[in-house]
């Protein structure tokens, strides 16, 4: 036998059987994951929805304060959407010369439900206060996703303040 050179009677490696449980396992555990990424993602894209209507609601408050004037939000419940403008004239519309930002689109899979305003917008003034509520109690959005997970964003009328609320099953609420 020479030196320096061993032969070896099996291959370093995976048997075909062995490489097809591994992959039968991978694709069980994959098909349980599933169900849990789908709550998780449409979970996630109502929390941003959320988050992004509150900011705005902020953003149109803040902006009333900083330029001691009227900014309206106005909703759009047939195509899931809002924006926002400086109502200069106070009318509660929009003029062609004042200024708007959006609109802005809900994320596919989540939907406005119910708008608690007058006309569907807000207003809000110098001191930050808002109007157009229907309720004493102030008025609200309600967005809701695929799996009819809701939340509701709140505003105060005296001071214009933005509540987000925890996520709730809109079907056993409304």
């Amino acid at each position: 036998m020479k030196e320096g050179r061993r032969i070896r009677s099996c291959q370093a490696g995976f048997s075909m059987i062995e490489l097809l449980v591994v992959i039968a396992i991978a694709g069980i555990l994959l098909g349980a994951a599933l169900p849990a990424m789908h709550r998780y993602t449409g979970t996630a894209k109502l929390l941003g929805a959320s988050d992004e209507i509150a900011g705005t609601l902020k953003m149109a408050r803040q902006r009333a304060v900083a330029t001691n004037g009227f900014v309206v939000v106005q909703f759009d419940l047939n195509n899931d959407r809002y924006y926002l403008f400086d109502d200069e004239n106070q009318n509660g519309s929009r003029d062609g010369d004042e200024t708007m930002a959006g609109p802005y689109t809900l994320s596919k899979g989540v939907d406005l439900v119910q708008v608690g305003f007058q006309n569907s917008r807000v207003q809000f003034g110098s001191s930050g206060a808002a109007s157009g509520q229907s309720g004493a109690d102030g008025g609200g959005v309600v967005i809701v996703n695929s799996r009819r997970a809701a939340q509701r964003i709140d505003i105060t009328p005296a001071t214009g303040l933005i509540y987000v609320s925890e996520i709730f099953n809109y079907a056993e609420r409304y």
